[in-house]
Parts: C-alpha cells; sequence; structure tokens
C-alpha cells in the first residue's frame, strides 16, 4: 500500500498473508516453509480465502500439502470472506449479542432468585395468612417487572412465572411447605412422624398443619389420603 509492503500481518501466533497474484502468495508459502523465519507450521490450521478473480483450478501448497479452500473464514474472532463483505460478520455478531442478551438475563434472574428469595422458614407459614401473603407476593411480581425492565402497569400478573423463569410466588412457598410436610410424613424418626401424623389426624381444621396440607393438595389437584399415603411424587 504506497511505498509499504503488507503482506504479511502477524498476531500472536497467527498469520495472514495477502498477495496481489498466485506466485506471489506461491513465494510467500515458500518462505513460510524456509528455514529464515525459524517457524513450525500447523498445515491443518491454515486456510486460503480465494479471490473471485483466482481461477479454479489454482491450488497452494505447504510442507507438500494442499491447503483447504474456503469462501469464509473465523480470525480473531472476525469472519473475514473471499468477497471482501462485511454482511456476515455483521449477521455472526448479531447471533453473539442475542445469545449474550439472553445469558445476561439469565445470569439476572438467577442473581434474582439468589438474593431476593427470602424464604428461609417459609414452610412454617399458615398458607391461608390471606392479605400477609398477598402482599408478599405481589412485592414480588413489581420487584421482577422491575429487575426485567417490564412496564409495572401493562404486565399482568400471569405472565411473570413465564418471564422469570420461575413459579408464582404463592405456588413456591406452597411447594416447600409441601415437601417439608412430605419429609415430616415420613421421617426416619418416630417421634417426628407422630407429631405430624397427630397433627393432621387429630388436629384437623384446628391445625396449621392440616390446613396447609388441604391448601397444597387443593393447589396441585392432589388427594389428601394420597399424599399422606405416598402416593403423590415430589419433583
Amino acid at each position: 500500500m504506497g511505498i509499504n509492503f503488507c503482506g504479511a500481518l502477524a498476531y500472536a501466533d497467527d498469520i495472514v498473508l495477502i498477495a496481489p497474484t498466485v506466485s506471489a502468495m506461491r513465494k510467500m508459502l515458500s518462505v513460510c516453509e524456509s528455514s529464515l523465519l525459524d517457524l513450525i507450521v500447523c498445515v491443518r490450521k491454515w486456510r486460503s480465502l480465494r479471490s473471485i478473480k483466482v481461477s479454479d483450478v489454482c491450488q497452494f501448497y505447504l510442507d507438500g500439502k494442499p491447503l483447504e479452500f474456503v469462501e469464509s473464514y473465523l480470525h480473531l474472532g472476525n469472519i473475514i470472506t473471499n468477497t471482501s463483505k462485511d454482511s456476515s460478520d455483521i449477521v455472526f455478531r448479531r447471533g453473539r449479542l442475542v445469545y449474550c442478551v439472553i445469558l445476561v438475563n439469565l445470569i439476572l434472574l438467577r442473581l434474582l432468585k439468589c438474593s431476593c428469595y427470602i424464604l428461609y422458614g417459609c414452610e412454617l407459614w399458615d398458607l391461608d395468612s390471606g392479605n400477609s401473603l398477598d402482599g408478599l407476593c405481589s412485592a414480588w411480581r413489581k420487584g421482577v417487572r422491575r429487575a426485567l425492565g417490564l412496564l409495572l402497569s401493562s404486565t399482568h400478573s400471569f405472565l411473570i412465572p413465564s418471564q422469570s423463569c420461575t413459579l408464582p410466588l404463592f405456588e413456591e412457598i406452597c411447594k416447600r411447605s409441601a415437601c417439608f410436610l412430605n419429609k415430616c410424613i415420613f421421617s426416619s424418626s418416630c417421634l417426628v412422624r407422630s407429631v405430624m401424623l397427630y397433627s393432621i389426624n387429630s388436629g384437623r381444621y384446628n391445625s396449621v398443619t392440616y390446613r396447609n396440607l388441604c391448601t397444597v393438595c387443593k393447589l396441585f389437584n392432589w388427594s389428601v389420603h394420597d399424599y399422606i399415603s405416598g402416593r403423590v411424587c415430589l419433583t
């Protein structure tokens, strides 16, 4: 270019050779093979972008092995084509952008659940707590909307679980309560089993445990009898 020779571009252990003619490229490849540059060449990684002006019968060799001709090649994160057009690289970057945006959202959702699921001990809550639980669930939905950049006024509540890849908060609390009840009913401790079954069979609706059991079974369409007998599979 001008008075400067720009036919050999090197970066770390990568070399790009640019030649105006077939004979010039063969001379440059010959230099790479020679001991002048003290190079160890990995032929299987070399690719050749044939210009549309170069005959299809043209072939280049390195260390006696033919080089593969390709129409495009990913070099240092950039797609270089034999037409010198940027369209392929732009489309490639668009795909990477979409992937990174999705990845960032997944990380954000994971952070949201790890940091904002302040539910330790919720297994013991009375699921019939009415307005208190409603207020907690409402605060969670508003928080998810803000974190995901959703409109507070126009994003319907039933869309929040699919957008955040989570169960509705009340169902999450019920699921944890169900797991807790299941572990107690089928505990290896005779005392734990005895206390739990007493609160269910004798306490009935005067027992928070029994009311929670009824709420969980109703929510997930389970039979109380099937649940106590172990016919319900929790996942």
